[in-house]
């Protein structure tokens, strides 16, 4: 797979993987042999996410206006019209979409029926030029104005470093700087797309919405807490500098200090991911000896939930990571914890085996069924909407590791009663024991 060819391409695909992960992201895909789709593309669930990025030398004539005119046709309109073309292709060939050049290898993820798609350009090479145009240009972003032709003046003949976007087919218009902003902000693959949607909302509610720069609408989304734009009024402007005072604000370090914690879950992500491109670590409840594809995963199961948590519910979950952490080093047991919450996406039993299992000939066939039963115990305590999900793993540093997805209403009746019967023996979520005395495997 490319990890893209020029030097913003390869901070996108850095930065996309980091906050989409590499199950769903996808650098310089393909709609036939030698003819890109996109620079990036993101499917995750119902949400796809097309990227186009430009690297365009602004030009240094004398003439301001022509310098412009001849940058934003390179660099934006360029890139919107690859935007829309990837867009009609993906609804219209969802089975052509190949990750190599030669187009052997199809795309991994399954395009949804009905997805709804948010087009982002990233249009670089003006960033210096904006900044002698405007000295409160802080970071060099060009301005934005989403309006009703009816109601807005019309363009300028010496309008520069402003691009007018159509209202009713979103373009999100980013550039190397707030591209990095934005993806480290909001590095998980739920408050990206929240944000995007939420964008695009008020986009549609207000008859013109603008601002210098992607960054600082960010700020103000951030610091309205998505609450930005329920007034009545029809222009909604952000002030310029916005991100720059959010930043330097006496708050901001603390807010970045509280979610360092939450990456603890991203780690264990990526551990997995790692796990499952050697073919191992993912098992099933019905037979723990079946390992899925990356395909599978990509679409489907416990992988896919633990991706859908935000930022702020990573941070509770790795929280209580380390705390189980904690009591293991304190106690020398293995600990276990339910957890399930209005603000979690999926309920999860995480359960630190310690050197549990280490003496079975195969060690994780034996801590996945203990896993399952787990999960199968914590839903007759306490019933939830959702399937449980089910993570083991040995010690902090996490080098053996298992995870599942549980849904006990749909799991054969003798099957999981079976596991009740070795949840009971284990006294799981009652007092708990050690499950050594345990040994008989439960798959056929």
């Amino acid at each position: 797979m490319s990890q893209g060819y020029t030097t913003t391409e390869k901070l996108l695909t850095r930065l996309g993987k980091k906050a989409f992960l590499q199950l769903w992201a996808y650098p310089n895909t393909f709609r036939e042999k030698g003819k890109e789709l996109c620079d990036l593309l993101v499917v995750f669930e119902n949400d796809i996410i097309i990227f186009s990025d430009k690297n365009i030398q602004y030009p240094t004539k004398l003439d301001k206006q022509k310098n412009w005119k001849r940058w934003k046709n390179r660099a934006i309109n360029k890139s919107i019209f690859q935007l829309n073309q990837a867009e009609k292709h993906i609804l219209k060939n969802p089975d052509k979409i190949f990750i190599d050049s030669k187009c052997k290898e199809t795309f991994l993820v399954d395009i949804p029926k009905n997805p709804k798609i948010y087009k982002i350009a990233i249009a670089n090479g003006a960033a210096e030029a904006c900044k002698r145009d405007s000295k409160n240009n802080i970071y060099g972003s060009i301005s934005v104005l989403y309006h009703e032709n009816s109601f807005f003046y019309p363009e300028q003949p010496d309008e520069r470093f402003v691009i007018r976007l159509n209202k009713e087919d979103t373009i999100h218009l980013l550039n190397e700087e707030n591209l990095s902003t934005i993806l480290s902000e909001l590095d998980t693959i739920k408050d990206f797309i929240n944000y995007l949607s939420f964008k695009e909302k008020i986009i549609k509610d207000k008859k013109a919405i603008i601002y210098v720069g992607e960054e600082d609408l960010l700020a103000a989304y951030i610091q309205t807490k998505g609450t930005l734009g329920n007034s009545d009024v029809d222009v909604l402007a952000i002030r310029e500098g916005e991100w720059d005072r959010l930043k330097n604000s006496p708050t901001y370090p603390l807010i970045k200090e509280i979610y360092k914690t939450s990456y603890i879950w991203d780690d264990i992500i990526n551990i997995f991911i790692k796990e499952i491109e050697k073919n191992n670590l993912i098992s099933t409840p019905e037979d723990p000896r079946i390992i899925s594809s990356k395909k599978d995963l990509s679409n489907k199961g416990a992988l896919l939930g633990m991706a859908k948590e935000n930022r702020k519910a990573r941070i509770v979950l790795s929280e209580s990571i380390m705390e189980l952490i904690a009591k293991h080093k304190q106690t020398g047991k293995e600990q276990i914890r339910f957890l399930q919450g209005k603000d979690f996406e999926n309920s999860y039993v995480i359960f630190l085996t310690g050197d549990l299992f280490s003496k079975y000939n195969d060690p994780h066939i034996f801590c996945t069924e203990i896993l399952t039963a787990s999960c199968i115990k914590a839903y007759t305590i306490m019933p939830c909407p959702s399937n449980i999900i089910g993570i083991a793993f040995d010690n902090e540093k996490i080098i053996s590791a298992s995870l599942l997805e549980v849904n006990p209403t749909t799991m054969p009746e003798k099957l999981r009663e079976k596991y009740l019967e070795l949840a009971d023996m284990c006294n799981i979520f009652d007092e708990y024991k050690t499950f050594t005395r345990y040994s008989k495997s439960l798959t056929p």
